[in-house]
């Protein structure tokens, strides 16, 4: 069993948390659509990760 203190996005996911905060602060997105949005990123994010 491996331990480990810390996991780690998707490679990609930084730029997309940068890019949301930065819409969310400036009020473009609402909370709903960062969630939404988030949730999609990571989708595609870890399926190409999967499929190295």
């Amino acid at each position: 069993m491996k331990l480990t203190d810390r996991v780690y996005p998707p490679n990609g996911m930084y730029d997309v948390m940068a890019r949301n905060g930065q819409d969310i602060l400036a009020g473009t997105f609402t909370v709903k659509e960062l969630s939404v949005n988030m949730k999609k990123e990571y989708a595609h994010f870890f399926g190409q990760q999967q499929n190295k």
